[in-house]
C-alpha cells in the first residue's frame, strides 16, 4: 500500500476516534438517545468516567486533536509517545468496564480498537523502517 494512501487511512481513524469521544459526550446530556440500557449509560455516569472533574469525553477529543496534530506535523517522538499513554488509559478503562462496571459503552470500546490498531501500525511501520536501514548497511 502507498505510503500516502497508509496516511490517510491513519487520519481517518484519528478523526473516527474523535467522533466516537464526541458522540460520548452527547450521549452523557441523551443517553437514551445514544445508549443502551445497562450499556454506555452506566459507563458514561460512572464516577470512572471523570479526571480531574472533567468527562472523559472531552479528554478524549482533546487526545485525539494532539495525536492528530503530531502526525501531521510528523512529530514522530510525541506521536508515539501520545499513542503509549492512549492505549494504557485505554486498556486500563476497558478493564473497568468489564470487571468493575460489568458494562460495556461501545463507543468507548470503538475508541480503545482505534487507539490499539494506531499503535499496532506505528510498531509495524518503525520495525519496517529498521529493517530497512539494516538492510541498506
Amino acid at each position: 500500500m502507498r505510503a500516502s494512501t497508509l496516511r490517510i487511512m491513519v487520519i481517518i481513524l484519528i478523526l473516527l476516534g474523535m467522533l466516537f469521544s464526541l458522540i460520548t459526550l452527547l450521549a452523557k446530556q441523551e443517553p437514551e438517545a445514544f445508549c443502551q440500557p445497562g450499556g454506555c449509560e452506566s459507563v458514561l455516569t460512572s464516577s470512572y468516567a471523570f479526571f480531574l472533574g472533567i468527562p472523559l469525553s472531552i479528554w478524549g477529543v482533546l487526545y485525539y486533536a494532539l495525536l492528530l496534530a503530531a502526525f501531521l506535523t510528523r512529530r514522530s517522538r510525541a506521536y508515539a509517545v501520545l499513542l503509549t499513554l492512549g492505549l494504557l488509559i485505554s486498556t486500563y478503562l476497558t478493564m473497568i468496564e468489564f470487571t468493575v462496571l460489568h458494562a460495556i459503552c461501545p463507543y468507548c470500546l470503538s475508541s480503545a480498537v482505534i487507539i490499539l490498531t494506531l499503535s499496532l501500525y506505528h510498531t509495524a511501520s518503525l520495525y519496517e523502517k529498521r529493517m530497512m536501514s539494516v538492510k541498506t548497511v
